[in-house]
């Protein structure tokens, strides 16, 4: 689904230099953050319909996430708080110990609800060349610690505390 969407939105995307996701909730639903190469800010696109079409830009500024981060801060504990930044596009946080298993399962079934939970980054360990390679290093081990949560504009400080509540009825 993704390639066609991306594939066959392409034209709707030419000014952005940058572009993450698109991230999905669900079937039909989805956002794509990007930055845009005319005006260096930071906007995002939904989709209701697989991503046949996309809601004109929605500009979300640096400084729009901060109410949304200070919202999972609320709800999340205080130990899988990653260090404040200007992340606007995901809510990143690490829950010590957490073993690669736990986080596929954790994560796929948040997807499974409709929240559109997502690993962090993969680092060389975790590609398919390397496996098996390099899981001493400090990178595979906290790469299955951190999980994402893709910020929407469109998200309310309810639906942060329906992803954390979820979450941690996981663990």
């Amino acid at each position: 689904m993704v390639d066609t969407v991306v594939d066959a939105g392409a034209g709707q995307f030419q000014d952005h230099s940058r572009m993450w996701g698109p991230y999905w909730s669900d079937v039909d639903t989805g956002v794509i953050v990007f930055s845009t190469l005319s005006t260096e800010n930071i906007t995002s696109r939904r989709t209701t319909d697989g991503g046949a079409t996309w809601t004109e830009e929605i500009v979300i500024g640096l400084g729009t996430n901060r109410p949304m981060a200070c919202w999972y801060d609320k709800e999340t504990p205080d130990e899988w708080r990653m260090p404040p930044r200007m992340v606007c596009w995901v809510y990143d946080l690490r829950i010590p110990g957490m073993a690669e298993e736990t986080q596929d399962r954790v994560i796929r079934l948040l997807n499974e609800s409709g929240i559109p939970a997502r690993h962090a980054f993969k680092p060389m360990s975790r590609q398919p060349e390397y496996s098996g390679k390099y899981k001493h290093l400090n990178a595979h081990r906290l790469s299955s610690e951190v999980i994402y949560f893709p910020i929407d504009p469109a998200d309310t400080r309810e639906q942060v505390k329906r992803q954390i509540g979820a979450l941690m009825s996981l663990l």
